[in-house]
C-alpha cells in the first residue's frame, strides 16, 4: 500500500493525552508539526539542529523546548532517528483495515466474475433437448395465446364507413352554413368548428386513414381558412390531408 496522504487525528485521544495536557501552547504546537512530519516521512531527525530547522526556530529555542514534555512523546530508533508510538499504531491501523477491504474486493471480484463465466458456459452448453418443459409448456401456451387474440381481431367488425359518414356529413353541412351563411335545406343546427373537426376526423378513420393530432390542426386550418366541407371531405377521399405541407 502506498503512503496514505491524510493523517487521521482522533481528537479525544489527542486531547486527553496527559502529556498533552502538560504542554504548553508552544510545545503544542512544535508537537503537532513533528507528528506531521513523522507521517509523511515514517520518522523525524534525532538531532536538534535539524529538529529546528522543521519547526522553523532557532538552535537555542529547540533545545529549551525539547528539553521539556516533548522529549519524552518520541522514541529513538536503531537508526537514529525518533518515532511516535501513537502515529506508528494508527498507520498500522490504517494498513490492516486498507488490506482487509482490499482482500474483500477481489473476493467479490471472483465470485462476481465466477458466476458471469458459469452463466456464459451455460448458455454455450444450452441445447433445444435441455430445456426445461415448464419453460416449453410457457412458449407454447404464448403461441397460442397469440394465435387466439390475431383470430379474434379478424372476426371483429370493421366499421362501416357509410353509417359513420351520413351523420358527418350532416355536420359539416353544419359547420359551412355558419362559415359561408348559406341556409341549408333542410335546417341543420347550428354547430361549433371544433364539433365540425371531430366529425371529419371520425370521417377519415371511417375512410381507413388515421387521424393523428396534426391532420386534425389540418382540418381546422381549412375550415378557418373558408374552405367549404364537401371540398374537405373531397381531399380526404383523394388522400390530401396526409400529404406534408410545403416548408
Amino acid at each position: 500500500m502506498s503512503k496514505a496522504p491524510a493523517l487521521p487525528l482522533y481528537t479525544k485521544d489527542f486531547d486527553t493525552d496527559e502529556r498533552v495536557l502538560l504542554m504548553s501552547l508552544e510545545e503544542e504546537g512544535a508537537y503537532n508539526r513533528l507528528i506531521r512530519h513523522q507521517w509523511r516521512e515514517g520518522s523525524i531527525p534525532g538531532d536538534l539542529r535539524s529538529l529546528a530547522r522543521i519547526l522553523r526556530i532557532t538552535a537555542g529555542r529547540a533545545r529549551k523546548l525539547w528539553s521539556g514534555v516533548l522529549k519524552t512523546c518520541f522514541d529513538r530508533h536503531p537508526s537514529g532517528r525518533l518515532v511516535n508510538r501513537k502515529v506508528e499504531t494508527v498507520r498500522e491501523g490504517q494498513r490492516n483495515f486498507h488490506e482487509v477491504r482490499s482482500e474483500a474486493g477481489m473476493r467479490g471480484a471472483e465470485v462476481r466474475w465466477g458466476k458471469k463465466r458459469r452463466s456464459e458456459a451455460g448458455m454455450r452448453g444450452a441445447r433445444p433437448e435441455n430445456v426445461s418443459f415448464s419453460t416449453e409448456f410457457r412458449s407454447e401456451a404464448g403461441m397460442r395465446g397469440a394465435r387466439r387474440r390475431a383470430e379474434m381481431a379478424e372476426k371483429k367488425p370493421k366499421p362501416d364507413g357509410s353509417a359513420i359518414g351520413l351523420p358527418i356529413a350532416n355536420t359539416c353541412l353544419a359547420v359551412a352554413v355558419a362559415s359561408n351563411g348559406s341556409p341549408p335545406d333542410p335546417p341543420a343546427p347550428r354547430v361549433g368548428v371544433s364539433e365540425a373537426v371531430e366529425g371529419l376526423a371520425l370521417y377519415a378513420a371511417a375512410s381507413g386513414s388515421p387521424a393523428f393530432r396534426q391532420t386534425r390542426r389540418r382540418f381546422r386550418d381549412w375550415l378557418k381558412a373558408g374552405m367549404s366541407v364537401e371540398q374537405c371531405r373531397g381531399m380526404i377521399d383523394r388522400g390530401e390531408h396526409l400529404e406534408r405541407p410545403p416548408l
